[in-house]
């Protein structure tokens, strides 16, 4: 999800919005893996889902 869909939803009335990366990378956008060149997008990406989903299940204490 980028900032013009957090967007969107805030002005939907979505409360508790967060984006996948502010468990990570910054808090940057998770991009589309098709803005890269080759299978290198995703990989990426993955990369990136994978280390921001294991901060926000830390951060739940869902990791258990």
């Amino acid at each position: 999800m980028d900032s013009s869909n957090y967007n969107d939803l805030k002005k939907l009335g979505v409360k508790n919005l967060v984006k996948l990366g502010d468990y990570g990378y910054n808090s940057e956008d998770v991009p589309d893996p098709y803005f890269f060149n080759g299978f290198d997008g995703f990989e990426k990406v993955f990369e990136m889902i994978e280390l921001c989903v294991q901060n926000m299940l830390k951060s739940t204490n869902l990791n258990n």
